[in-house]
């Protein structure tokens, strides 16, 4: 039996009170945010979760608990990340229906406190079909960005070597990320926007420091695995790849063309560099999220062997303004 079933019949009069977790309501804080609605958390899906958190340096005890009648309803966990963001994962708002108001007061508590701590972005990823939850984070100052689509390929077992691609011609330049080139990098990445289908609104939101620290922080970053295509000594392309070695795959984090150089192949070459690349370092697959309003993006990956593993709708709000992002 589900013990969340029960919560969508209930109309508690008691009041709520919003405070932070003690060290042993965790576990039943973390089942709230990682059960669904056809099944609770399994034990084994907790343990994993506070494995992970040791291993990412996610405090737990920065969770936020709703409680009413002496029992937890809602819990959320502002997961900080380098960049100046914050992933905010939290129970779907069904868990506390019979009190939106001490949710939405959460959510704002943390927002404002977020904002003194120099964050300049808070983001959640939820499930397109809970509308009331996309909801109370839309009344709550998040705007939606996009509905991400999560893209995989698996490589280990399929037998089949991937070679190198060849050079795409002779005027293009292949090279490492370094302290050297980071400022190349840089050039290339915010080039990329222009005219970009993944998540405009996000376009110029970021300081481009900020956006590269997020990068690296997305995963286990390794200089050797970020590469920069030049052409004619221009910065035109950048593949930018991570390890996630939880599930043994790497993560493709961005690949972005200039303007200039997009309708000639590059993404092809990037992607085959791609795939090379993770059966290089003997990594399982290949994973990615990509807006789900880039066709091109989404042509260039499934022409590539990517599958869809699931979508999630990005919301997101400006910590710093507080005004929507377009």
């Amino acid at each position: 039996m589900n013990p969340l079933s029960n919560l969508d019949q209930e109309h508690d009069a008691a009041p709520a009170e919003c405070r932070p977790v003690t060290p042993a309501q965790i576990p039943a804080a973390l089942r709230l945010i990682l059960s669904n609605t056809a099944q609770d958390a399994a034990e084994s899906q907790i343990t994993d979760f506070i494995r992970y958190s040791e291993q990412r340096g996610i405090h737990l005890a920065d969770l936020q608990v709703i409680q009413a009648n002496g029992r937890l309803i809602w819990a959320i966990l502002p997961m900080v990340n380098p960049g100046r963001t914050v992933l905010l994962f939290a129970a779907p708002v069904r868990t506390a229906r019979s009190h939106p108001a001490a949710v939405d007061s959460a959510i704002d508590s943390i927002c404002q406190r977020l904002a003194g701590q120099n964050v300049q972005l808070a983001q959640v990823l939820l499930d397109p079909t809970d509308h009331a939850t996309i909801d109370t984070y839309a009344n709550r100052g998040f705007s939606r960005m996009a509905e991400l689509i999560y893209l995989h390929r698996t490589l280990r077992s399929t037998g089949s070597s991937i070679a190198a691609p060849p050079p795409p011609a002779a005027e293009f330049e292949l090279q490492s990320y370094s302290p050297a080139t980071h400022d190349a990098f840089a050039a290339a990445i915010v080039a990329s926007y222009q005219n970009s289908l993944d998540c405009p609104a996000l376009n110029g939101v970021r300081d481009i420091a900020d956006v590269i620290t997020g990068h690296k922080a997305a995963g286990e970053f390794d200089p050797e695995d970020w590469f920069l295509l030049s052409r004619r000594g221009q910065p035109a392309a950048v593949l930018l790849l991570n390890r996630t070695p939880q599930i043994e795959h790497m993560e493709l984090v961005y690949l972005g063309l200039a303007p200039p150089v997009r309708g000639l192949g590059i993404g092809n070459y990037l992607m085959n560099l791609a795939l090379h690349r993770v059966r290089q370092r003997n990594f399982a697959g290949l994973t990615l999220a990509v807006d789900s309003r880039n066709a091109p993006a989404l042509r260039l990956y499934h022409r590539h062997g990517m599958q869809r593993l699931m979508s999630k709708v990005a919301l997101m709000r400006d910590l710093v303004t507080n005004q929507p992002l377009a």
